[in-house]
């Protein structure tokens, strides 16, 4: 849900300190965006029942995702944002230069300061088998801004099966339970 976000121009630099005041995370803004805050799926549900289902369809063939519980937060998948510390560009330059269409729209750049960290868990994938992840209680200090070679490799393997790829797989993601507030947030416009 959106209000009237100020919008600036990003250059790109991708997050460069461990520390919670000079560290972003990224968060596409949904096409059908109102109000002032980022809301979790299951609150969703409540708000507006039409845009919950549109956006339920991310998880087709993956439903069993929703009712997952994430042990650090105390509650289900659906109950958290999943925000990304590797900034939009980059992926969108992946993408295209792994042969796919990029990732064009507008994100929003959420400072990790104005989050609350015992909110905040880590989705990490194991450095020898990537594909197994790990969700871990949040700590500054392992946010990683920076795109895999797991993952190119995934993009890779799914170019050439002519196959669409999970945009996050392999890729590091921030959870936050609850509601994220929108009014002063950057927004980042990628074409």
């Amino acid at each position: 849900m959106i209000g009237e976000p100020k919008c600036s121009f990003d250059a790109g630099a991708e997050n460069q300190e461990k520390n919670n005041e000079d560290t972003f995370v990224y968060h596409k803004v949904p096409s059908e965006f109102k109000g002032d805050s980022i809301v979790p799926l299951s609150t969703l549900k409540d708000l507006d029942g039409r845009l919950y289902d549109k956006e339920l369809e991310k998880y087709s063939g993956r439903e069993e995702l929703l009712s997952k519980h994430i042990d650090p937060l105390h509650c289900k998948w659906g109950d958290v944002v999943f925000l990304s510390p590797v900034h939009p560009r980059k992926i969108h330059q992946e993408l295209i230069d792994a042969g796919f269409v990029g990732m064009p729209g507008s994100y929003f750049k959420i400072p990790l300061s104005n989050l609350e960290n015992e909110r905040l868990a880590l989705i990490v994938s194991h450095h020898l088998r990537p594909a197994e992840k790990s969700i871990l209680t949040f700590d500054p200090s392992l946010i990683d801004p920076h795109f895999s070679d797991a993952m190119r490799s995934y993009l890779r393997e799914k170019k050439r099966a002519d196959e669409q790829p999970f945009f996050h797989t392999h890729l590091q993601q921030v959870l936050y339970k609850g509601d994220i507030q929108t009014k002063d947030l950057d927004i980042i416009d990628i074409e």
